[in-house]
């Protein structure tokens, strides 16, 4: 609740107060209910749209990611870093969980990032 201001230039003789008068009480939820009462009466309602990215599901880069570590591991394997059959089993172990990831098209739709409105 906003308190009343009263000058007090006045009371002190102060000749450039002397026409000095105290400020309005403005009681600001009052104001804002009766600007929002007068807006909606004149204007009506409207939905209000904000511009938001939507960063998209990453299938494309996941898809880049599994290729580019499948090379590297097959550039790894011919190189011979790896040539014991548990060695190869160590590797294969990630790609167990994904079977096929990266390899054919994506079950889900491609989302490419963009900017929408919500």
């Amino acid at each position: 609740m906003a308190a009343a201001r009263v000058p007090t230039a006045r009371n002190k003789g102060w000749l450039s107060a002397q026409r000095c008068r105290p400020a309005p009480l403005i009681w600001a939820e009052k104001l804002d209910a009766y600007v929002e009462e007068w807006f909606l009466r004149e204007f009506g309602d409207g939905l209000i749209y904000e511009t938001v990215l939507d960063p998209g599901n990453g299938v494309p880069e996941r898809i880049a990611e599994v290729r580019a570590t499948r090379e590297r591991l097959r550039s790894d394997r011919e190189a011979g870093l790896y040539a014991a059959s548990g060695d190869a089993a160590w590797f294969r172990e990630p790609y167990a969980a994904e079977p096929g990831a990266g390899v054919t098209a994506p079950r889900r739709p491609n989302h490419l990032p963009r900017h929408r409105f919500a």
